[in-house]
C-alpha cells in the first residue's frame, strides 16, 4: 500500500506542477529570447537569437550594433563602413573606431577589435587630415598634435594674398578678324565674382599642391614661353 502511494505521488506531483504552472513560466518556456527556453538559439553569443540576427556567425554584427571601420558590416541592413571616411582622404573620422587596416582608411591602423578612434579631425574636408601638407587655401590643413597645427597657411604669407574680382561681362575674341581661328567669333562672356592670386604660382608650388592631392594635375603642360 505504501509503495503504491509513493509511486502515485512521484507521477502525480510533476503533472500537478505542470498543470498549475503560472502564465509567466509558460511564457518563459515558449519565448525563444529566454536563454532558459528550449527554443533559444544564439550561435555567435551576441544576445540576439538566430532568427533575428542578420549574421549569426559574427558576434559584432546584429541589429542596432555600432558600425566600426573594418571592411565588414555591423549594422543590419546598412552599408559596410558607412560614415568612416566621407571625404575620401584615406583617413577615418575620429568619431568612429578603426579595427585593423581597412581599405576605407588605408592611412591608419586601429589594431584588434574594438579598435581605436580614427585620426581624421575633419572628415568633411579632403585637404584636412593627420600630417597633411599645408596648402594655400585659407584654412589650417593639420590636425591637433601635428607640426604647424593652429596656424593657417604657414609658409604662404605672401603667396596667399587674394584679390576679389567682381561679377561682370566682357567681350572675348577678335572683333577685327585679324587674329587666329581660335579667337573667332568674338562674343560676350559674363562671369560670376571670384578670387584670384595676387602673386603668380610657380610650377614647383603647384606641383606641391598636386602632390598633396588638393589640386588637379594639369591636362596640358605645353607653353608658349
Amino acid at each position: 500500500m505504501k509503495k503504491h502511494l509513493i509511486l502515485n505521488l512521484l507521477f502525480t506531483l510533476p503533472l500537478l506542477c505542470f498543470l498549475s504552472c503560472s502564465p509567466d513560466t509558460q511564457e518563459e518556456r515558449s519565448n525563444p529570447w529566454d536563454p532558459r527556453s528550449p527554443l533559444y538559439s544564439d550561435m555567435d553569443g551576441d544576445g540576439v537569437i538566430d532568427s533575428a540576427d542578420c549574421n549569426d556567425s559574427d558576434a559584432t554584427s546584429y541589429p542596432g550594433a555600432t558600425e566600426v571601420c573594418d571592411d565588414d558590416l555591423e549594422t543590419c541592413g546598412g552599408v559596410a563602413d558607412a560614415g568612416c571616411n566621407d571625404d575620401s582622404d584615406n583617413y577615418c573620422t575620429t568619431l568612429m573606431n578603426v579595427v585593423g587596416s581597412p581599405a576605407v582608411c588605408s592611412g591608419e591602423s586601429g589594431g584588434a577589435y574594438p579598435g581605436t578612434p580614427g585620426t581624421d579631425c575633419n572628415d568633411g574636408d579632403v585637404s584636412i587630415y593627420p600630417d597633411a601638407t599645408e596648402i594655400c587655401d585659407g584654412i589650417d590643413n593639420q590636425c591637433p598634435g601635428d607640426t604647424g597645427y593652429g596656424t593657417v597657411d604657414e609658409g604662404y604669407v605672401i603667396l596667399c594674398d587674394m584679390a576679389q574680382i567682381p561679377a561682370g561681362c566682357f567681350d572675348m575674341g577678335d572683333h577685327f578678324n585679324e587674329g587666329d581661328d581660335d579667337e573667332l567669333p568674338g562674343h560676350n562672356v559674363c562671369i560670376s565674382a571670384f578670387k584670384i592670386d595676387v602673386h603668380e604660382v610657380t610650377n614647383a608650388e603647384y606641383k606641391a599642391c598636386v602632390d598633396a592631392e588638393f589640386c588637379s594635375a594639369p591636362s596640358n603642360s605645353s607653353s608658349y614661353t
